[in-house]
């Protein structure tokens, strides 16, 4: 019978680094789910510019890319919202304080002295809210887990996966 000694077992490659890239992560879901819940500040903007961009897939379909230009930002803006805004209409912008992603969208129609009220485009957390929580507890387990060096080293190599995915899509 041998006997089998911990210190003889190999260290895995770039553990530590990894869990740097697991700490920066956390902060950085930590962050975002914080300005998501923190409350929207509203800014009054003068719209400048109304940008359509059409291109075409290489599948056949077309993809619409529509941003409003104001004074003060720039946001992307569904087809209802685009189509409200005309240039040099003073809107009211509310957008999330720490990285000023756009919540909503208000202001009065010039041709028909209407209100409108539009939600924006918010991709990190429309269709995609379960990034940032899983992104943290990924991250968080991989800080934190300390009975098996494998499975901490393989939810970093997640969390890697996960902060670009996210990366992606913002």
């Amino acid at each position: 019978m041998t006997y089998y000694h911990p210190e003889d077992e190999a260290e895995l490659p770039f553990a530590g680094p990894l869990k740097w890239v697991a700490a920066i992560a956390a902060l950085f879901a930590l962050s975002l789910i914080v300005d998501f819940f923190m409350p929207v500040v509203c800014t009054d903007a003068r719209v400048e510019e109304k940008i359509f961009i059409k291109e075409s897939n290489r599948f056949g379909g077309d993809t619409y890319d529509l941003r409003i230009i104001t004074d003060k930002m720039k946001f992307r803006a569904k087809p209802d919202l685009f189509a409200a805004i005309e240039d040099k209409t003073v809107i009211n912008v509310c957008h999330t304080p720490i990285y000023r992603s756009v919540k909503q969208v208000s202001g009065l129609n010039t041709k028909s002295n209407l209100p409108f009220s539009f939600e924006a485009v918010l991709p990190l957390f429309r269709g995609y809210g379960a990034f940032p929580i899983s992104l943290l507890v990924v991250a968080c387990f991989c800080l934190f887990f300390k009975q098996d060096d494998t499975i901490a080293y393989g939810s970093g190599i997640i969390t890697i996966v996960l902060l670009i995915s996210m990366l992606l899509i913002i």
